[in-house]
């Protein structure tokens, strides 16, 4: 809780239950993408292959064509998580953490603050 709402300056954030408001969706996305960055050589180059291929079935032909591009392929990938409901989110995150497993623990710790932080059931 921040200090504005545990002293009454802002109010409590409300507990977020099949529901996901726009900061609980862009604080899962930023914990996903600072994971990545930090662990980038043990990522691999499918992170994004995968994401594109299995989780949005998008064609790969695309993706191959854009591949040396990588920031427009993340982009593309962003515009559509950002587009997904509440469930959809928990879908890729189930995506993520099985397909990308390496440091599954932490990154379920690291959800897990996000989800503390902003009241989300």
């Amino acid at each position: 809780m921040l200090f504005s709402e545990r002293y009454g300056y802002e109010p409590q954030k409300p507990l977020q239950v099949e529901s996901m408001d726009v900061d609980l969706k862009t604080a899962i996305h930023n914990c996903l993408r600072i994971y990545e960055l930090e662990n980038k050589s043990d990522m691999g180059d499918n992170l994004y292959l995968e994401i594109w291929s299995k989780f949005f079935l998008m064609d790969i032909d695309i993706y191959y064509k854009y591949d040396f591009n990588i920031l427009y392929i993340q982009n593309i990938i962003k515009d559509k998580y950002i587009k997904l409901q509440w469930f959809g989110v928990y879908d890729y995150l189930e995506f993520y953490v099985e397909h990308f497993s390496f440091y599954k623990d932490v990154i379920i710790r690291e959800l897990n603050n996000f989800f503390e932080q902003y009241n989300f059931a």
